[in-house]
């Protein structure tokens, strides 16, 4: 797969090589965005300041930047150099960023030294100079460059800081374009003195000036003009086009499929890397379990076992044990019917036989790279838990045979205070660990109608080494009625919520952990400071939530409406969903409308005054003073700061 844009991550299970040719200003402050770069698994990159960017990034990672040089360029359709007497400057552009430029292009509309093409709704600031738009046929953009005989080549100021050219540059040596650019540095280097220059420092008339010049003498110099664009073309042809750098992705591919895991791995007999997947089945159609069993028989590892534990009834899978039977080292199917989930998982606990293990149930699936790449990233760090990105894959049809569609979940590093204070960021079956850590206390059944996954890798977490693997390798699938997802249960979710923190009130190593973890200091969050919140004599009016008893203190009778949608607001409904008696209504927020968690969410403007009167609202912001005043801009209510509680949760 190749992702032409640093908006679409890895999503499947091929091998994705990202095109990285934006500067790094566009995303580097844009999580999101980083995230979705990072889960390729190669690196097309535009120049050398980009190969060290990715290079630096992943440094302190198990990872290798496997990359290879790449621009946004244009595939090999020349066109001779023609320079006209009439000839004037051709640019093309979207403005997706506004109007940029729009001094220069000003002054040179009105010497009619100018042919812009382009969205009609994006250059009505340039309606005499604008010609039109251009199909996306690989043809009608080169050839009214070509008319035009001369093309301006200009880009953002973060394309010049970070080296990496864009797409005009190629398309107008393709043309057969002199090429009139800023002093980018690729260009100079590239192309050196074929290329005529302006100084975009100076102001709007001055480069308008220096442009006209350089068209003036393009137009009475027109052979040695055409040999410039000539010579270009020739550096462009032997280089820069399309085919010329597609022929660098074989290589890379190689290197790819080598350093992720991508490749089969010779056959041997049982070795000290098995890997045993508890696979929990029973109450959907045998084809999830089918597609289940033969992502784990498509993995590149090759000792492989499998745990088959039915909890729930027909159909009969001794079928697809037969089938798949020569595929895996081990294989064996053990009862657990009508049991709890965790009594489930502890089942096939017990029967593992190898060093590592996995959980996998019967509707999500791996990446065929998935455990030779965890095995990898293991062993480079001496780890005991290594886990890999998640994608979320939202099925409509059924049987999860339907049309379905993906998105990045989890691709996160690792953070154990974070993960044991409940916010999990690890799906049960991105992981493998070694099963050495089973011990006695473990193998324990707590009884868990849910969550049963998260208390064990809780339980992991504690007693070894973690590491990502920075690589996305396991999907897990979402049926858009979530009736059979029962993680996603509310009630059931609440209640186990309940019982999980009893389980772990008494643990000490997890209580130390909690409040020491990372060398973070403990904090008296009812005293806090808030962060870029000055108006304390306000946030010290409102009543405080710190901890569980404040949570039994609200009143069962009056709905909750939570304030914030981010991280804090998903605390909050966590802990206050703890109380069977508490009713939650909502988030609310200051711009975002939709859903959060499968409740509401709305602006504050959308909430009538009734509504806000009835119910309890609880701050989840470390914004909080800036809240209660616009609350306080719409009347009296009962407000509380719910931020200590969520403060001690992340300290």
């Amino acid at each position: 797969m190749l992702a032409l844009h640093t908006d679409a991550p890895k999503l499947t299970r091929f091998p994705t090589l990202g095109c990285l040719w934006n500067p790094p200003a566009f995303f580097e402050n844009e999580p999101a965005r980083l995230r979705k770069i990072l889960s390729y698994d190669g690196f097309l990159t535009a120049g050398p300041d980009m190969r060290d960017w990715v290079e630096t990034m992943l440094f302190p990672t198990t990872r290798s930047a496997q990359t290879a040089s790449f621009f946004p360029s244009c595939h090999t359709a020349l066109h001779a150099p023609h320079i006209r007497p009439d000839s004037r400057a051709f640019y093309v552009g979207s403005n997706w960023d506004g109007t940029r430029f729009a001094g220069l292009f000003a002054h040179l509309e009105a010497l009619d030294l100018l042919d812009v093409w382009g969205p009609r709704d994006r250059w009505q600031h340039c309606a005499t100079a604008y010609r039109g738009e251009l199909p996306f046929d690989g043809k009608a953009l080169l050839d009214k460059a070509s008319d035009s005989g001369i093309g301006l080549c200009l880009h953002l100021p973060a394309h010049i800081d970070a080296g990496i050219p864009n797409m005009r540059i190629f398309e107008l040596c393709a043309a057969g374009c002199l090429i009139i650019s800023d002093r980018h540095p690729f260009v100079v280097e590239q192309f050196g003195e074929d290329v005529l220059y302006v100084d975009m420092t100076g102001t709007a008339k001055e480069v308008a000036d220096t442009v006209a010049r350089h068209i003036a003498w393009a137009r009475t110099h027109r052979k040695e003009a055409m040999a410039m664009a000539l010579r270009c073309q020739d550096r462009f042809v032997k280089s820069f086009t399309l085919e010329r750098l597609l022929e660098a992705l074989p290589d890379l591919l190689s290197r790819v499929r080598l350093s992720c895991g991508f490749d089969h791995a010779p056959k041997e007999g049982r070795s000290a890397d098995g890997v045993d997947y508890i696979v929990r089945c029973g109450g959907r159609p045998l084809s999830y379990l089918r597609r289940c069993l033969s992502s784990l028989a498509a993995q590149t590892h090759n000792d492989m076992g499998v745990v088959l534990v039915r909890h729930a009834g027909p159909p009969d899978p001794s079928g697809l044990l037969t089938e798949f039977s020569a595929r895996f080292a081990r294989i064996r199917c053990v009862d657990a019917f009508g049991a709890k989930r965790s009594t489930a998982l502890l089942t096939g606990l017990h029967h593992l036989q190898a060093p590592w293990f996995g959980i996998l149930d019967d509707d999500d699936t791996l990446h065929p790279n998935h455990v030779s790449s965890l095995l990898h990233a293991a062993e480079a760090a001496e780890a005991d838990l290594v886990y890999a990105g998640s994608v979320k894959v939202v099925e409509d049809g059924p049987d999860g045979e339907g049309d379905s569609r993906h998105a990045l979940a989890y691709f996160e590093p690792y953070d154990r205070c974070e993960l044991l204070n409940g916010q999990n960021y690890i799906t049960s079956n991105s992981y493998i660990a070694r099963s050495a850590m089973l011990n006695a206390r473990l193998l324990r059944d707590p009884r868990l109608d849910s969550m049963e996954d998260l208390y064990l890798l809780r339980q992991l977490a504690l007693r070894g080494t973690v590491v990502p693997s920075w690589l996305v390798t396991s999907a897990f699938h979402w049926r858009t009625d979530g009736t059979d997802n029962t993680v996603f249960a509310r009630t059931q979710a609440t209640r186990s919520a309940q019982r999980l923190a009893r389980l772990e009130r008494l643990d000490s190593v997890l209580a130390v952990t909690r409040t020491q973890a990372a060398g973070r200091p403990e904090v008296d969050s009812g005293r806090l400071a808030i962060w870029n919140d000055l108006d304390h004599e306000r946030v010290s009016a409102l009543p405080a939530i710190q901890g569980w008893e404040d949570v039994r203190g609200l009143a069962p009778h009056r709905p909750i409406l939570i304030y914030g949608a981010s991280k804090g607001g998903r605390i909050l409904l966590l802990e206050l969903s703890k109380r069977d008696d508490l009713t939650i209504q909502g988030f609310l927020d200051s711009k975002r409308r939709g859903e959060a968690w499968e409740l509401p969410l709305r602006r504050l403007d959308d909430v009538g005054e009734d509504e806000l009167q009835e119910a309890v609202i609880v701050i989840a912001s470390q914004f909080v003073s800036e809240i209660a005043r616009a609350l306080d801009a719409r009347g009296s209510f009962t407000v509380y700061n719910g931020y200590p509680l969520i403060f001690r949760h992340l300290a």
